[in-house]
């Protein structure tokens, strides 16, 4: 057993799993993070090939129980925590004028809020003990104006000021934050390369950021480089941060009412503060599972429920138009989303692919039909493709069908609100109330 231990929040294929990889060979029990253990299978193994010790954590960042839970357990069970590395990054190329709310805050949380809660609990276990190293990546386009990089200044501004410094001492009085100079360790995501990077940058706050080698060489440092990102609001009460309620969305971009609710989501996250996870599952499943069919199998409903869609819609603003393909499989589409869950474009597939089913309504089942939205995502329809073949991505979204049938799911949309299960689109005032009455 290793006597001291390096967390990677991050551990990718690229950057991430080289780290762990580096610091496994330097004698470190190397502690990898993403939200899927699942994926992190191939990274374990490949460092115990290699005669190291690898401990995979499925673990969502942006919770703050569960980044709780995880330090205490590798402090308690593995090894005191010697270095910690943020390594979550991405971004949503969108121009300033067509970035959405609902992205500029999925990204904040994916990035800022998941950042400061594995700096902050690195601090907690790190700072009595005296010694310690915490590192942020990121990407050099963080911080130089481009085209498409809207988003990425704001993480890694936001990180440089509020965590700012904090170095790890016995003496308490030299554990305060901030000082006057950080220093920053530069790895852009996707890089295996650990090669310094020559840059310095001033920032307005008086903070002096310098890029230097990402390995860390001295004991009592923490270091913030440009970061990289997945949200709605946290609460502050007593002056400690707080994660609201979750609420889990399940849906198919084949349903209309799914698309519907989709639409009132971020209003419902702006009134209650709580966190939206949308999760992709396979609807065909579901209804093959349950017994279940869509409306349309019935003539008479099926008519009935197009008008009463365009009455919901019209009530709430939304501009809806039934997709005169109807139905559609969406296999390829929700395999696209559950391939995309951990990448910031997520949701701005899941807004471009629902808008071109039900707002203007396009054959996606058609490959020509489906390229333009694909490419409109930032995918090439190569890479998509790639995507949506891989093995792990199929058995996610099998998995999670499954999964929510055992839950009672039998239909598209569905909620949960811990384990109270609400359907359909009209059922958001409910959704709603139970958020409230779970804060009381």
């Amino acid at each position: 057993m290793a006597d001291k231990a390096i967390i990677v929040v991050g551990a990718g294929d690229a950057l991430g799993g080289a780290i762990a990889r580096r610091y496994a060979r330097e004698g470190y029990a190397a502690v990898i993070v993403r939200r899927h253990v699942d994926q992190l299978e191939p990274l374990a193994a490949a460092i115990r090939a290699a005669g190291g010790e690898a401990h995979p954590f499925g673990t969502d960042a942006r919770q703050e129980d569960q980044m709780v839970a995880l330090f205490e357990e590798v402090e308690a069970n593995i090894a005191p925590v010697e270095v910690c590395v943020f390594n979550i990054g991405a971004n949503a190329r969108f121009p300033i004028a067509e970035t959405t709310s609902r992205v500029f805050l999925k990204v904040w949380e994916m990035v800022y809020f998941s950042g400061f809660l594995a700096g902050r609990e690195a601090a907690r276990h790190m700072t009595p003990r005296g010694k310690g190293t915490v590192i942020f990546t990121g990407a050099t386009a963080s911080v130089r104006g481009r085209e498409g990089f809207a988003l990425l200044p704001q993480p890694s501004m936001a990180c440089a000021q509020s965590p700012r410094v904090w170095r790890a001492s016995s003496d308490p009085r030299a554990c305060t934050w901030p000082t006057r100079s950080l220093t920053a360790r530069s790895i852009p995501p996707g890089s295996r390369k650990t090669s310094p990077i020559a840059m310095r940058r001033k920032l307005r706050t008086g903070f002096s950021i310098q890029s230097i080698s990402p390995i860390p060489t001295g004991p009592c440092t923490s270091s913030r480089a440009t970061p990289g990102p997945r949200t709605r609001s946290s609460s502050l009460q007593g002056g400690l941060v707080t994660m609201p309620k979750t609420v889990e969305f399940l849906f198919d971009f084949g349903s209309p009412a799914s698309y519907l609710a989709y639409k009132r989501s971020p209003a419902l996250a702006a009134r209650t503060g709580a966190h939206i996870d949308y999760v992709p599952m396979l609807l065909g499943g579901v209804f093959k599972a349950t017994g279940n069919a869509s409306p349309a199998t019935i003539p008479a409903k099926g008519r009935w429920t197009s008008i009463d869609f365009r009455r919901w819609a019209k009530r709430h603003g939304t501009e809806f138009s039934f997709n005169p393909h109807f139905p559609i499989n969406t296999l390829h589409l929700m395999r696209g989303a559950t391939g995309l869950i951990d990448d910031t474009r997520f949701l701005t597939y899941c807004d471009l692919v629902f808008d071109a089913m039900w707002r203007e309504p396009k054959k996606l089942g058609d490959v020509a039909e489906l390229v333009p939205v694909v490419r409109r995502a930032g995918l090439e329809p190569d890479v998509f493709r790639a995507l949506i073949e891989r093995g792990e991505v199929k058995d996610r979204l099998k998995a999670t069908t499954e999964g929510v049938i055992a839950r009672g799911v039998f239909g598209a949309p569905t909620f949960f609100v811990g384990e109270e299960m609400f359907f359909g689109q009209d059922r958001i005032d409910f959704v709603e109330e139970a958020l409230e009455l779970s804060r009381s």
